[in-house]
């Protein structure tokens, strides 16, 4: 009898061990194919990069494509990195090499730097108001702001095209030629001289710490009622934020007409 619980026993540890095995190797694939899927990738750098001192890096496991994902990256630059994309098999299924070229790399590291930078500043304005809210910094390049936005602007300070590849930006610089300013807001105070006192002080504080920036695309809302209900949402550039109050309400009047008719119109 003992003889026979213990194979009992020693066949269901197996299962467990087995069953566990499974499951390590769904979420986080094995350590065979993650090594025949780190050979493939070196093997497709030597060949399709030859002249370039690229590496492979970390080899993560990506249970939702049943895929790994090899890092590729020249040692000290920010900017030139890409992943290729490699089967269990070890057959490569792609890469994303052009984000080095067409400046998607440098576009995603400089967003993150800005927005580390200004994030400190808008915190501490948040906290002027209540929960819900929300503000968040980002850049805009001349090409996109033509496009969305050609009435508020003819221009914008600097093409995407412009962007340099590992080059080091200023972020406070470069939130003054390109920064957008994104402000929600909820109050129980949903009049335009509300908003006009909040694009004031958002303004003023930031003249106060020396940081300038393109525009703000406001939205004071009341949460407690439904999305479209007396919401004021309107567009401004900086530029355009004068000192008197009054100019700045009939500013957002005048917006506020455009997007009414511009909604109609939808």
């Amino acid at each position: 009898m003992k003889k026979q619980a213990k194979i009992v026993l020693s066949s269901i540890l197996i299962i467990i061990i087995i069953v566990i095995l499974l499951i390590i190797n769904g979420f986080f694939g094995n350590p065979i194919s993650k090594s025949i899927a780190r050979k493939s990738a070196e093997k497709y750098l030597e060949e399709t990069y030859p002249n370039e001192a690229f590496v492979v890096g970390e080899v993560e496991y990506r249970s939702k494509s049943n895929n790994y994902v090899a890092e590729c990256k020249i040692d000290g630059s920010k900017d030139r990195h890409f992943e290729i994309t490699v089967n269990r098999k070890g057959e490569i299924l792609s890469d994303n090499y052009e984000n080095i070229n067409d400046l998607s790399n440098t576009r995603t590291r400089i967003g993150i730097e800005n927005r580390d930078f200004m994030s400190p500043y808008l915190d501490e304005i948040l906290k002027s108001y209540e929960e819900e809210s929300g503000i968040a910094p980002s850049l805009m390049f001349y090409e996109e702001f033509i496009e969305e936005k050609p009435d508020l602007y003819n221009k914008r300070k600097m093409k995407e095209s412009e962007l340099e590849i590992d080059k080091e930006y200023d972020a406070k610089e470069l939130f003054a030629k390109l920064g957008t300013i994104t402000v929600h807001i909820n109050s129980k105070d949903e009049s335009i001289e509300n908003a006009a006192n909040i694009i004031t002080k958002i303004k003023n504080d930031l003249d106060k710490e020396g940081i300038s920036f393109q525009e703000i695309n406001f939205t004071l809302a009341n949460h407690n009622k439904s999305i479209d209900e007396n919401q004021i949402n309107f567009t401004i550039p900086r530029e355009m934020i004068p000192e008197d109050k009054k100019l700045l309400i009939n500013y957002i009047i005048k917006r506020m007409d455009i997007w009414e008719f511009q909604n109609r119109e939808e």
